[in-house]
């Protein structure tokens, strides 16, 4: 019996471990199709992306409860706004330079009422692969839900919406 994906955190943060990106080329030199993670990104340095990269992380969800640095960091006490943004932006970057697809970037925040959506989306809409409001779907007046079928095959997520430009098929 295979294990077709495997997510390396459930509550905390994976890259307090100094070996996060060990694991993942284990988990992927043992089989494992699809390896994933949700972070903060706060501790997503230039260092750490490279290693991630490397070692064949398919997919990493950073959770970001903003698009503007009053509400992000007013919902992640301690975080840095502008820390965040610049390592997406350094592993996107650093994937791109490296000629690789993965991980592919996910950009996640929980739809509450506080949630700026606009804000949202459009700080983060060029930053990412894939946006997700996770429970309630705040952004379908805005974007029509996707297919999971058709994001990661071997990834599911209840209670999650991933989200698509309306028209166009593509991913935020």
């Amino acid at each position: 019996q295979s294990v077709e994906s495997i997510g390396l955190s459930y509550r905390g943060e994976p890259l307090l471990n100094p070996h996060a990106a060990d694991m993942v080329r284990y988990a992927k030199n043992a089989g494992i199709g699809w390896v994933s993670f949700c972070t903060n990104g706060m501790l997503l340095i230039p260092a750490s992306a490279e290693k991630l990269i490397d070692a064949g992380l398919d997919e990493i969800t950073v959770s970001a409860q903003g698009g503007d640095r009053e509400s992000f960091e007013r919902s992640r006490l301690g975080s840095n706004f502008f820390m965040v943004s610049r390592n997406v932006e350094y592993l996107l970057m650093k994937r791109k330079q490296m000629h690789r697809t993965n991980p592919v970037v996910r950009v996640q925040a929980v739809a509450v009422k506080e949630l700026d959506r606009d804000c949202f989306l459009s700080y983060w809409r060029d930053r990412s692969d894939q946006i997700v409001c996770a429970a309630e779907p705040i952004c379908n007046d805005v974007l029509e839900p996707a297919d999971a079928i058709n994001q990661t095959p071997k990834v599911r997520f209840a209670n999650v919406k991933t989200f698509r430009k309306p028209n166009t098929g593509a991913c935020l």
